[in-house]
């Protein structure tokens, strides 16, 4: 798994506005919204938590069921029916819900700049959430 799969800024900020109607007087507000592609910011974790970049460590104390739930998924490479490799996550476990917010307190630490991604080439991305 090499850094050229992580794209530059896997996010991107558009705005919001939480007035479904405008009502006379009221000043309109905008709130930021902040959609990122999943696949991509699951690359980044995982060369994350394998040391690749970054420094990831977790409490001594932490239990099985927390790494049970962060592994429930893995990277695989597929080929389609024309003959390209296409990379996919797949679930391997039902309980994944450590895993999702890993990933959004990882995303949360990407745009407040306090983790610096790999500038390298786009990610497949499969969906985004």
């Amino acid at each position: 798994m090499g850094t050229q799969n992580i794209i530059r800024r896997p996010w991107r900020k558009v705005l919001v506005d939480p007035t479904i109607r405008s009502k006379p007087g009221v000043s309109r507000r905008h709130l930021p919204l902040f959609q990122w592609s999943n696949p991509s910011v699951k690359d980044h974790l995982a060369l994350f938590t394998h040391g690749v970049v970054g420094n990831w460590t977790v409490p001594r104390t932490t239990g099985r069921d927390y790494f049970d739930q962060l592994t429930a998924e893995v990277r695989e490479e597929r080929e389609d029916s024309r003959g390209r490799i296409k990379i996919v996550w797949v679930q391997k476990r039902r309980d994944n819900h450590y895993i999702d917010c890993e990933l959004m307190i990882d995303v949360a630490a990407i745009i407040t700049g306090l983790v610096k991604v790999a500038a390298g080439a786009g990610a497949q991305q499969q969906d985004t959430a």
